[in-house]
């Protein structure tokens, strides 16, 4: 199970039941690293984008089990989204911020990407701890006409118990 995540430095990530910001590259981002694979997300997430994605296998955490969306898979539990996947498929956790919380402590990687700024929201997520993890990718965006902020995209991978780093 892999994490991906969009933050603004003060924790903010969402807005209005979408996103705080207009970030074209890591909408590309995420479209390259999650195609082919499955996403989970909750409910409310799913409502603001509003379509399963193409190309992906979508599931909905939700606790209402007579939910029924067409196109997408609805679960109460991740284990269950993690049982439903293909052979060569990876579970992305894609949000919103209590599915983050459920989950992140069980991924092996987590692609994050950090806006460089304090932005207005209404959606905070818990910081959460990376010690355990090693930073394996960062580079930088600038923010253009198409991105609204600065970005720092972060690739972060689980040290496995006793690896020494």
């Amino acid at each position: 199970m892999e994490a991906i995540v969009a933050i603004a430095e003060n924790g903010i990530i969402g807005r209005d039941d979408g996103l705080p910001w207009r970030l074209k590259k890591d909408l590309q981002r995420f479209k390259k690293i999650t195609m082919g694979h499955a996403m989970l997300m909750g409910r409310k997430t799913y409502d603001s984008i509003g379509r399963p994605l193409p190309g992906r296998t979508t599931w909905i955490l939700s606790r209402n089990r007579s939910l029924s969306v067409e196109g997408c898979r609805v679960t109460d539990s991740f284990s269950e989204a993690l049982g439903g996947l293909q052979d060569d498929q990876k579970l992305f956790i894609v949000g919103g911020a209590q599915v983050f919380e459920q989950c992140i402590h069980y991924c092996s990687t987590i692609h994050r990407t950090v806006v460089l700024g304090n932005v207005e929201g209404d959606t905070f997520l818990s910081p959460f701890d990376l010690r355990a993890y090693t930073c394996e990718e960062e580079s930088f965006v600038p923010a253009d006409e198409e991105n609204d902020w600065p970005t720092r995209y972060e690739r972060w991978r689980f040290r496995s118990p006793g690896s020494g780093l």
